[in-house]
């Protein structure tokens, strides 16, 4: 995943990656599921300044024994309406992804479709 919607996205990502501690990367990744984590995390960071503005913190990545994701997770939540604005579409499209599903292009914004594409093409990779 080398194409970002701007500098910041290609920060965020970036931050996000590095605080995985080498766990995730974007090159050469057998498992399916650090594919998936990968693909989460490109999206996100695209709107990390917006969940820092509207939830209160940005998402961060904590590597312990496993990956751990924090920051806002409580939008994470099944019982959570995602929505309403651009940073929640898109978070809904990174969770479907994570779970294995394709996600669901026509509620996103349409300069995202194509970054949501690139991240699932990535996660379901060989």
């Amino acid at each position: 995943m080398n194409q970002f919607k701007n500098k910041i996205h290609e920060e965020a990502f970036n931050e996000l990656i590095t605080q995985s501690e080498g766990e995730l990367s974007v090159h050469e990744i057998q498992d399916e599921q650090k594919r998936r984590q990968v693909a989460f995390l490109y999206l996100i960071a695209m709107y990390q300044e917006e969940y820092e503005r509207y939830e209160g913190m940005k998402f961060y990545v904590e590597a312990y024994e496993e990956i751990s994701i924090d920051g806002p997770v409580y939008l994470l939540e099944d019982c959570i309406k995602l929505e309403d604005f651009a940073h929640e579409k898109i978070l809904k499209a990174a969770k479907d992804i994570l779970r294995g599903c394709k996600p669901h292009l026509e509620k996103l914004e349409i300069e995202d479709v194509k970054f949501v594409e690139i991240a699932y093409n990535f996660a379901v990779s060989n």
